[in-house]
């Protein structure tokens, strides 16, 4: 992701906040009503696509190799793994699937429990941009090439905005180094 995209991403959310603020949500429970509705329609939605994609991958079927470095639990050596492109998809839209249901989770906990009704009204646009940018949404519905941003392995995003690097790919390039320098 680029500066821009990352300023881009937290005026997203601002411009969200302040709509939201705005807009006076938990003012009446019917408004409050609406958001629930509308909140349990995006999220159904945001499901039927992850899994529509799912569905997509498996009919692509693309076999080329795909080399790279999954995310190490604690206390675990990080190894590079080598699949098909069809088992790297799928392995990120599992991950998608996963990371969707915590947040959904989250949420429920902070509108249920606690009454915040502010991030619901976030949470209805915020998975539909997460899923729209994401290069296995551009790759299979779009139709988009996989080249630059959306080349696999996809670059796993940081909490700051900046891209991290592959480890795998390093270690290629500095393989590649060596052997231009002998």
């Amino acid at each position: 992701m680029s500066a821009m995209g990352a300023i881009g991403n937290i005026a997203f959310v601002m411009g969200l906040v302040q709509v939201s603020q705005r807009l006076g949500l938990d003012e009446t429970p019917e408004r409050v009503m609406y958001l629930r509705n509308a909140f349990g329609v995006a999220q159904a939605v945001v499901l039927l696509l992850l899994f529509g994609l799912k569905s997509k991958i498996n009919t692509k079927n693309e076999k080329t190799p795909v080399t790279y470095t999954p995310s190490p639990s604690p206390g675990q050596a990080t190894e590079t793994k080598t699949v098909t492109t069809r088992d790297y998809d799928l392995i990120q839209q599992n991950a998608a699937v996963k990371q969707h249901l915590i947040s959904l989770a989250l949420i429920a906990v902070l509108h249920l429990y606690f009454g915040m009704v502010q991030p619901l009204f976030l949470q209805i646009f915020m998975p539909i941009k997460t899923l729209v940018t994401s290069p296995l949404f551009q790759i299979h519905y779009l139709g988009w090439e996989a080249t630059e941003a959306r080349k696999r392995p996809f670059p796993t995003p940081s909490p700051f905005g900046v891209p991290q690097a592959d480890p795998a790919a390093d270690k290629q390039d500095a393989k590649k180094e060596t052997k231009k320098t002998k």
